[in-house]
């Protein structure tokens, strides 16, 4: 038996990943929202009629370098939730 050794118990998770699933409009979480009258960040746990989902046009699952950019400060700002985990 091996004393110094280690294993990995589960697969490891990127962050990347994570954000490509917050930012995801279609996604079942809608993490991603703004107002749609002021254009402002809705944090997850605001319930608010005029929170739409974030206008990220998406290619092959990935947000373009500006809409990237854009959203990712609301991303790494947020705690993860019951509403949306992945914050």
């Amino acid at each position: 038996m091996l004393y110094y050794s280690s294993w990995i118990v589960s697969p490891a998770s990127s962050w990347i990943d994570d954000y490509f699933d917050w930012i995801d409009p279609s996604g079942s979480s809608l993490c991603c929202r703004i107002n749609r009258n002021t254009h402002k960040f809705c944090p997850p746990d605001l319930v608010d009629n005029n929170c739409i989902p974030c206008p990220v046009y998406l290619d092959d699952g990935r947000p373009n370098a500006l809409d990237f950019s854009q959203y990712l400060p609301y991303f790494l700002s947020e705690n993860p939730g019951s509403n949306c985990p992945k914050g």
